[in-house]
């Protein structure tokens, strides 16, 4: 595009303010005003309106960026659009150059391009940085539950439930480190069946509570989404069974490698996406052995107790009417108590292992 100044604004949700975190083609000695409201001029403005704004001379109106230094003033196009996911407002990319009527709306075009793929870019940044995992507060998610009954927890969604419980022992998860017989008669087409369902499943589930779910929530079920088409990840398994590896030896061996390569990592957001490949892998093994979901719907209007719960399972039993989740084994910031906050579903921790034997 060729332009003289690029720079990315990205809103910060508790100030309300765009920020600018990136630029190229600024010299040292300038300065620029790195903070607008959204709406402030002509930078909060592309955000509060949400429209793409190409000027010739940016104009008096939009309070364009007051350079001190006479080469920023002869800036003479301006291009800005907004990034953003879905209807969230993620920030504002914006580029100068200093001839008039540079820019057409062929650039503009490929701007909003640009911008889409950078908002995927920043959700993704901020899922595996665990800044989803803030919409919590630190301070709540900190205390402990102190009941009058017969044990204690860690609260890692707040609320309240009154139901029967019910036992759920039975999570996909599971099939990745389980023997399940008959695992030579299936083939790399069943192979591929199972993972086109899987990902059918799992926009279905995202799609049903994309209104529910806020960004972070959202965001762990895109990167599921993303590793379904890493070409890497299953030319692998195909590989493997071309090689006369039966399929679910296949992906339990893959998988097996980046659970055990994410769960060797010294960060706790790091450490939970082995969960995320745990479920993903466990609902392909599902999926090969039970092409047809059969729902039962036993745990609606009931609090559910499980050793380990995963992502998409939290989904389907919200479909369900859950009223609640004891959870023995996780953590406050792991992506399954995320999704609960987001859906409001109380959720405890605790530490009773002898309630599976």
């Amino acid at each position: 595009m060729n332009a003289n100044v690029c720079s990315i604004y990205l809103l910060d949700a508790r100030s309300n303010e765009l920020v600018l975190k990136a630029n190229s083609g600024l010299k040292s000695k300038t300065t620029v005003k790195a903070r607008y409201n959204n709406g402030e001029k002509l930078i909060g403005a592309v955000s509060e309106k949400t429209k793409t704004l190409l000027d010739s001379i940016p104009r008096r109106e939009y309070g364009f960026i007051n350079f001190s230094d006479p080469d920023k003033r002869s800036l003479g196009s301006f291009l800005a659009v907004p990034v953003r996911r879905g209807a969230e407002k993620i920030g504002v990319l914006a580029v100068h150059h200093q001839e008039q009527n540079f820019f057409d709306e062929i650039d503009a075009l490929a701007m909003r391009a640009i911008a889409s793929q950078l908002a995927g870019a920043v959700g993704n940044a901020r899922l595996l940085t665990g800044h989803a995992a803030q919409a919590g507060s630190k301070q709540d998610a900190d205390r402990f539950l102190e009941p009058s009954g017969s044990f204690t927890g860690q609260v890692a969604s707040f609320g309240f439930a009154f139901a029967p419980a019910m036992v759920f022992d039975k999570s996909h998860g599971l099939l990745v480190s389980v023997e399940t017989g008959a695992e030579s008669r299936y083939t790399l087409s069943d192979f591929h069946c199972a993972v086109n369902k899987t990902s059918e499943q799992l926009l279905e589930l995202q799609s049903r509570f994309a209104q529910r779910m806020a960004e972070g929530a959202s965001l762990i079920f895109t990167a599921h989404l993303m590793i379904l088409k890493d070409k890497r990840f299953f030319s692998e398994m195909e590989k493997l069974i071309r090689n006369g590896a039966s399929v679910s030896t296949a992906i339990k061996t893959v998988a097996g490698h980046y659970i055990s390569l994410y769960e060797s990592s010294e960060f706790e957001h790091t450490k939970d996406k082995a969960n995320d490949v745990k479920d993903l892998a466990g609902r392909i093994l599902k999926n090969l052995e039970q092409p047809v979901e059969v729902d039962l719907n036993l745990s609606g209007n009931r609090i559910v107790i499980a050793r380990e719960l995963y992502p998409s399972e939290v989904l389907r039993l919200a479909s369900e009417d859950i009223k609640g989740i004891i959870l023995l084994r996780g953590g406050v910031t792991s992506h399954v108590t995320i999704i609960a906050r987001s859906l409001q579903i109380p959720l405890i921790i605790v530490n009773q292992q002898a309630w599976f034997g």
